[in-house]
């Protein structure tokens, strides 16, 4: 409308062209007649007055589930208001939907809520199990407001202990320390992307279930990440270490560094392949490395048997190591790789055995299995039937790239 608008302005009164008239006016006065028209629709395209001091502007939100299917919701809002000595202020409400929460919120402020700055959501674990959480995503993927950037969280105390933690270093807001915590520990650490755009995507794929970190908090601490929530369709089915979230990494998301691991070798190991022990006072030795241009890899040899073969490879950088051990022996340097890998395989084996007891799947041996022409129809119930029942063969090798390296 208002390009039309310009247009014929352009050539009714610049151009002198008739190109909308009315027989019984003058040019002049029909010209006239048509930039009074376009002055009122284009005054009707004023964006409405958003006074900067009057706007509430949440940047974390905290959902926990009561009694009765009632749910609170906690909100953390940025106020621009130089009479106020905290620029952060804290408000709940308690709904039945995230609408009637929001509507409930605003009778408690007198400033505006304004989500466009919203940037993380947080779960309460206990809802994440019992109820889900699509439903109340699903206001958030609708508002045009909101990006599809923020993080997804889920805590494992009420999520408004989160929202009201105070304990947060310099930053005077929740919800932005919650965006860099995650920020920094996808970057450098061992989480996977838990955006609302990621959970959404993996959600609505067949053969493959999101995750999400979960943080904690204690009185005299901010909060932290304790673990990875697994999900199964949008229900919390369990939790893994944020050890065992490096195997996801590897194969959902391959980095060229990721966070540091403590492998453990046992002493007797290393009598029998004759490393020199008689100094060591603990039973076993502690090495600290950092995989780097980890990749794993997917391969489905035999789709109709249900068997899958899982081979993680790539390198690994020593940081630290509890005893003295020559690195300048190429036998010792084998040694070491070889117990490096042995271990990493047993950890990985662990995991896929615990992911198929909690039927998710999040490295999305599903996605692969559908891929194939014969299962280009697979659905998600029935591969969840399936999928405790696959034969996963997992092959873990890496070598070591240096030595000595200091952070």
């Amino acid at each position: 409308m208002v390009l039309l608008s310009i247009i014929i302005i352009y050539f009714n009164i610049f151009q002198k062209k008739e190109l909308l008239t009315i027989p019984f006016l003058k040019d002049d006065v029909m010209r006239l007649l048509i930039l009074l028209l376009n002055c009122c629709v284009l005054t009707g395209c004023v964006l409405p007055e958003r006074t900067l001091e009057r706007q509430g502007v949440s940047t974390a939100l905290g959902y926990d589930l009561l009694e009765d299917d009632q749910i609170r919701g906690t909100v953390s809002l940025l106020q621009f208001d130089p009479n106020m000595k905290d620029s952060s202020q804290i408000i709940s409400a308690v709904g039945s939907s995230g609408k009637n929460i929001r509507q409930i919120l605003e009778t408690k402020t007198s400033h505006d809520i304004s989500s466009g700055q919203l940037r993380s959501i947080v779960f309460n674990e206990e809802l994440a199990r019992e109820k889900g959480i699509l439903s109340l995503l699903d206001t958030f993927q609708r508002d045009s407001n909101i990006g599809s950037l923020l993080y997804l969280i889920i805590s494992s105390p009420p999520a408004e202990d989160v929202i009201r933690s105070k304990k947060h270093e310099d930053i005077p807001d929740i919800g932005t320390y919650l965006y860099r915590l995650i920020e920094k520990q996808l970057k450098k650490e061992k989480l996977i992307e838990c955006t609302l755009h990621d959970f959404l995507s993996l959600y609505y794929e067949v053969g493959i279930d999101p995750t999400l970190p979960v943080v904690a908090v204690n009185p005299n601490t901010a909060p932290y990440i304790k673990e990875t929530a697994v999900f199964k369709e949008d229900k919390m089915a369990g939790t893994i270490s944020n050890d065992e979230s490096i195997y996801l990494k590897m194969i959902q998301d391959p980095a060229r560094l990721i966070g540091m691991k403590t492998i453990y070798i046992p002493k007797n190991h290393l009598e029998k392949n004759g490393v020199e022990t008689k100094e060591m006072t603990d039973d076993s030795l502690k090495v600290v490395v950092q995989p780097i241009g980890a990749k794993g890899k997917i391969e489905v040899p035999s789709p109709k048997r249900d068997e899958f073969t899982l081979t993680i490879s790539g390198s690994v950088v020593i940081y630290e190591i509890s005893e003295e051990i020559p690195l300048n022996n190429n036998k010792n340097v084998k040694f070491l790789e070889a117990e490096i890998s042995s271990y990493m395989k047993k950890e990985l084996d662990n995991l896929m055995k615990k992911l198929k007891k909690m039927e998710a799947d999040p490295l999305g041996f599903g996605r692969i299995l559908k891929s194939k022409r014969m299962y280009s129809d697979l659905k998600d119930d029935e591969w969840y039937e399936r999928y405790p029942d696959i034969n996963i063969d997992t092959k873990v090798s890496f070598q070591m790239k240096r030595t000595g390296a200091i952070d």
